[in-house]
């Protein structure tokens, strides 16, 4: 049975007031796609040099890039308390969550093997938390997907360019000897491609037929060189998802063709010829992973069980001993876990189950193109958080923390605090001035 208008659409004034709000500056536009992107670093780097407080241009980039955020970010608050002219910001459970974990994670600095380095990331960390709360709830959710899709697509973009003009920046060898085009100098491309894809076939955005098949070729190209098998799984768990549930997508044909495509693919034998681009056995033990997590879990049990040995410092210094190739956590959670100790990783566990309950309840009530597009993305970040990438300046992180503050909105509890639709409605066409402090707006 289909559901009812009721639950497959939102409400009027979550629509007016969370999908579309605002335009957002040139300044603060710049700024989002330089802070999703990281910046790239442009260059491949030793795990343990910054470890080491080894500084280059490329870390110079970064510390003014972050500083100006940090900031647009104080100014913005600022504003949000003392010039009437936002909305006050709000702190739902999800995000008074995160605020405690990153609290935590700063408290492991004091015994951080490179409190330098924890430090700052902890303060990327705390940043890119409260420059997506300022993004989502100013300018809405469909600007920042739109902008999510924009600078997952330029990464890629950048990617393919560096494969022909810097190959050590983009292609690697995969286990047999097959080329890779992982983007390691630049970004993690099987992320990227994954990521913009699924923002591709659920953006709202107009674009022509032939923008959409050729970025969505070009895009599919670029997930496929990568070989990264959890982009490939996020990409056909997204395509199931989306042909259970069938939302109010466009592109809905496009999710047919794919598992007509599967079909033949299976039957023909092609799936099968490229796994072995890959080395199977590495399934099993997702490429050394799992011998680096016991490693990593039992020495931080062993010896800083309650705070760590500090963000991204532990799972360089420890990760580094283990095998130099590896080098990092490889799972968001055992960075956590490493660099914050248990307390950071209880609070980081309640924010995912939190997070995880959000999603399923938005795609269980509605079917509209902008919450399909959040809850899969949530969908992807999940997939991929098990076996790598992290949570502070990167695209992944930038993504994640931007979900803390769209899943609220999104949600039933954020619905009921919005302004009614005879607020929105009486403000002027075109007008950036919302109703001031004390008035009905959200508190």
């Amino acid at each position: 049975m289909q559901p009812t208008q009721q639950n497959s659409a939102p409400p009027a004034n979550l629509r007016k007031s969370v999908f579309t709000r605002h335009k957002a500056s040139f300044f603060a536009g710049v700024l989002f796609l330089l802070l999703f992107s990281g910046p790239p670093k442009f260059r491949v780097r030793d795990a343990a040099a910054s470890l080491y407080g080894e500084i280059d241009l490329s870390i110079i980039v970064n510390v003014i890039v972050w500083g100006l955020a940090g900031m647009w970010v104080c100014y913005q608050l600022f504003r949000a308390y003392y010039s009437r002219k936002r909305f006050p910001l709000r702190l739902w459970f999800p995000q008074k969550v995160a605020g405690l974990m990153i609290l935590f994670l700063g408290a492991s600095t004091a015994v951080s093997l490179a409190p330098q380095v924890t430090a700052f990331k902890v303060y990327q960390i705390l940043v890119a938390f409260l420059f997506t709360l300022i993004f989502a709830e100013w300018y809405g959710i469909e600007t920042c997907l739109n902008r999510l899709l924009l600078g997952s697509s330029l990464l890629c973009a950048i990617v393919a360019v560096a494969a022909f003009v810097a190959p050590d920046l983009a292609v690697a060898a995969s286990e047999t000897g097959f080329p890779r085009l992982r983007g390691q100098g630049i970004t993690e491309a099987g992320f990227a491609a994954t990521f913009a894809l699924v923002l591709l076939l659920t953006t709202r955005r107009r674009i022509s037929k032939p923008t959409f098949i050729g970025l969505g070729a070009f895009l599919s190209t670029i997930l496929f060189l990568s070989l990264a098998r959890v982009g490939w799984l996020a990409l056909a768990v997204f395509f199931a998802v989306a042909l259970i549930k069938r939302p109010q997508i466009k592109t809905l044909p496009w999710v047919y063709l794919f598992w007509v495509s599967a079909v033949i693919g299976v039957a023909a034998g092609i799936i099968g010829r490229i796994s072995d681009m890959r080395d199977p056995e590495t399934v099993f033990t997702l490429s050394g992973r799992l011998g680096l997590w016991a490693f990593l879990g039992s020495t931080t049990l062993a010896r800083s069980p309650w705070l760590g040995f500090g963000y991204l410092a532990g799972t360089r210094d420890l990760g580094m001993q283990y095998d130099p190739e590896l080098g990092s956590g490889h799972s968001i959670f055992f960075d956590v876990f490493v660099g914050g100790g248990l307390l950071s990783l209880a609070l980081f566990l309640i924010l995912i189950i939190v997070l995880t309950v959000k999603a399923v309840k938005l795609l269980r009530a509605r079917r509209d193109a902008v919450s399909f597009a959040v809850a899969s993305v949530f969908i992807v970040i999940l997939l991929f958080s098990f076996v790598g990438e992290d949570i502070d300046s990167s695209p992944f992180g930038f993504t994640f923390w931007a979900l803390v503050t769209m899943l609220p909105l999104l949600g039933g509890q954020a619905a009921h605090s919005l302004p009614s639709p005879i607020q929105v409605k009486a403000l002027p066409s075109g007008s950036t001035r919302l109703p001031p402090h004390g008035h009905s707006s959200p508190a």
